[in-house]
């Protein structure tokens, strides 16, 4: 999946540093908008009113972030208040409005989509203006308050902007509510959001007990020396406890908050235990549980988490806490008492155990087998003169993936993009862009399900022409980064960060490249993005040990600006290698695919290809195995 690769907090790590703390020259920049935009929004009115609110509240400035409470990528649709008031539907940006001017700021992935979005009333081109310089201006004198929602926010963000701002004569004004809130309102379109039903992970798919699971974790904080845990991130807490949930479009989350002691577990969600199915709280043990038994799960009120995590930890020693807990959160647990660590349940997350290993080797194959059916069908519709568009591809694919088991929607929204709309990385079809899928140019397509047993997200690139001699060339060098991979024995150790070069390569030879990172972590029915592990390099990320288990996508790529873009995106498992000289003492690992879905022959010069890679590519996606995994609908787009 393209448009994410970059997990959400690395990307606005990235945002925080030029929007606080960099030296950048002073002053405003023109927006750099799209006035005849189809998908541009008018956002007048919405600034006037959030404006007037400021004033009355006193203050000269209001920063919106992109984040809901628990920091996730993905988001609720009702706390998506930056796409609200600016346009903007990245998925990674902060923004500050102030009375005579508004900016926002996002990374180098939504540099085109920001343009086509966001209308003239803000100033987007600001890569080389932080939010101090732009809050101030050329007035270093007059006194300035800026008000800013603390549960969007981390600790470590809001205590160093406030130090930032106090060096120029600003004032951070934080409060645990948000004034876009008056203005958003279900009276104008606002979701409701309203919880989705909670329901219980079977043992069946995910392969471990939520007991298991809390007693790893507990053996963990003690080798920490931690009294708790404070659990904030949606994908942890659903994993943790096995159950699922429909919060968030395309993600089985629900809201919640966790706190897991050596003695209790509690868990927050909205409308506390009277909300939770008979199955949920029996699997729980969550009648009558109380401070005293590790053998059940407390359930409490969403809301209350804001009080009463602080309130249980208020005796104990050492409170771990990640990194990406809200100020208004976990700063109210007092510092000296804080380990501020990346959650481990990351870790044990992205490593799957044998029946999720199983459940997601079923979920490709059928997701290979929807896809395989709709390649089948395009091509034989555009060869007899029938339309299809990037919306009817996304549409056909819901369509087939019903007629798998056990599928619960798609893993994200489908990037179905045809010829120059494919050179945005990170474009999505709407009624307003929706492009005829032609013969005559390049079809990207990035797409996957969701599954009880399983979370797909696979790309693939066609031409159903004659494509040029450098769309064959630049195709084919990202075909070599994606069997580089494949074909790449290293030991354990190498980090994840250490392998992207070697995707890069074919195209480093031809003075070609990629933007975005070349691949991400993919959850077990959870998230399309499963951190922390990703193949990316980054000069101040060391990168992380790979081991057996994980899933990654593969996902290299080419794009050339108004024309077309490339990408190949095939989901890959850590599994151990055998080699000829390793002792039983050493272990050697490679990347072996999960995804059985062709490439397409009509795009790649064999002449470009080593002899190893060759042979690689028949191993890993030649006509037979994918036969042999998804049946004859296969053979129908060779």
């Amino acid at each position: 999946m393209g448009h994410g690769i970059i997990i959400t907090l690395v990307a606005l790590s990235y945002i925080a540093h030029s929007f606080v703390s960099a030296e950048h020259t002073s002053g405003t920049s023109t927006a750099a908008c799209d006035e005849d935009s189809p998908v541009r929004v008018n956002t007048t009115d919405r600034l006037r009113r959030l404006r007037h609110l400021m004033k009355t509240s006193n203050l000269q400035g209001y920063i919106i972030p992109s984040e809901d409470e628990h920091h996730s990528e993905f988001v609720p649709e009702y706390t998506r208040r930056l796409k609200f008031i600016s346009g903007f539907s990245g998925s990674a940006g902060r923004a500050v409005v102030l009375q005579e001017r508004a900016g926002i700021w996002t990374d180098s992935r939504y540099t085109v989509q920001i343009a086509l979005e966001v209308d003239c009333n803000w100033n987007t081109s600001l890569d080389h203006v932080s939010l101090v310089d732009y809050i101030r201006g050329d007035d270093e004198k007059e006194s300035i308050r800026v008000g800013v929602d603390t549960r969007l926010v981390t600790q470590s963000w809001y205590e160093d902007t406030r130090r930032v701002f106090n060096r120029r004569n600003i004032e951070l004004v934080g409060s645990a509510d948000n004034i876009i809130d008056i203005i958003w309102t279900i009276g104008v379109g606002r979701p409701s959001g309203a919880p989705s039903t909670i329901h219980v992970h079977e043992l069946r798919f995910a392969g471990e007990t939520w007991q298991n699971k809390t007693r790893r974790l507990r053996n963990k904080l003690l080798q920490e020396h931690a009294d708790a845990m404070v659990i904030t991130a949606l994908d942890e807490i659903a994993w943790l406890f096995n159950l699922r949930g429909n919060d968030v479009a395309h993600t089985p989350v629900f809201e919640s908050f966790a706190l897991v002691t050596q003695r209790y577990a509690k868990l927050y969600v909205k409308r506390g235990l009277d909300w939770l199915t008979l199955r949920v709280k029996r699997v729980l043990n969550s009648k009558g549980c109380n401070e005293t038994s590790d053998k059940c799960v407390m359930v409490l009120d969403y809301s209350d988490a804001y009080s009463d995590i602080p309130l249980s930890v208020s005796n104990m020693s050492w409170v771990m806490v990640a990194t990406s807990c809200s100020y208004a959160l976990c700063g109210a647990i007092p510092k000296e008492k804080q380990l501020l660590r990346e959650s481990p349940l990351l870790l044990f997350k992205a490593t799957k155990n044998s029946v999720e290993i199983e459940g997601m080797k079923r979920a490709h194959l059928k997701d290979c087998v929807a896809q395989a059916s709709m390649y089948a069908a395009l091509e034989k519709d555009l060869s007899e003169g029938r339309d299809w568009s990037e919306l009817k591809i996304g549409k056909k694919l819901v369509e087939l993936r019903k007629e798998q088991t056990l599928y619960h929607g798609d893993s994200f929204e489908t990037i179905a993009a045809s010829g120059p709309n494919a050179a945005k990385a990170h474009y999505r079809p709407s009624t307003a862009t929706d492009r005829r899928v032609s013969k005559e140019e390049m079809l990207l397509v990035d797409t996957g399900g969701q599954y009880t047993d399983g979370t797909v997200d696979i790309t693939r690139t066609w031409h159903f022409g004659e494509p040029t001699d450098f769309q064959k060339e630049a195709y084919t060098r990202v075909l070599m980064g994606v069997i580089n991979l494949f074909s790449f024995v290293f030991r354990h150790g190498v980090t994840d960060a250490q392998l992207d070069v070697i995707a890069r390569a074919p195209l480093f030879d031809a003075g070609l490249m990629y933007g975005h990172g070349t691949g991400h972590g993919i959850g077990s029915y959870l998230g399309v993005h499963d951190g922390p592990p990703r193949i990316s390099y980054s000069p101040t990320r060391p990168g992380m040990v790979l081991s057996p288990g994980m899933f990654f996508s593969i996902e290299p790529g080419f794009y050339k600006p108004n024309n077309f873009g490339i990408r190949i995106e095939t989901t890959a498992m850590v599994v151990e290698a055998t080699t000829k000289y390793a002792t039983d003492t050493e272990l050697y690992l490679k990347l072996e695919p999960v995804a059985f879905l062709p490439f397409d022959n009509n795009l790649i010069l064999r002449d470009l290809l080593t002899p190893k890679q060759v042979n690689c590519r028949q191993q890993s996606n030649s006509s037979r195995l994918v036969n042999s995994q998804t049946g004859e609908l296969a053979e129908q787009v060779q």
